[in-house]
């Protein structure tokens, strides 16, 4: 009666967002923008985050820590957490 199903294994790009010093290399890799609360003039209290074009046209919020993951589908941001329970590194 149930059908057994197996995830295709795809290999995908990624890069890591761990400061604001790349946000905006991250934001031209994808094709994103850059904003800041730039409520103060101390970079230490300033938050950066990049927003991800997803394939549907919406733009997604990725913060310093999350990953920005690049597949055939196009842009996404994942949290550490869920990238670390999907994911693993290419060996080849």
């Amino acid at each position: 009666m149930s059908t057994t199903y197996r995830t295709r294994t795809v290999t995908i790009e990624a890069v890591r967002f761990t400061s604001w010093t790349q946000a905006h290399e991250i934001a031209r890799w994808c094709g994103g923008q850059v904003e800041s609360n730039s409520e103060s003039t101390d970079r230490a209290e300033v938050v950066y985050w990049v927003w991800v074009p997803s394939p549907d046209g919406c733009l997604q919020k990725t913060l310093v820590g999350d990953y920005i993951v690049h597949s055939e589908g196009g842009f996404y941001p994942l949290r550490p957490h869920a990238f670390d329970a999907l994911l693993e590194v290419d060996p080849s």
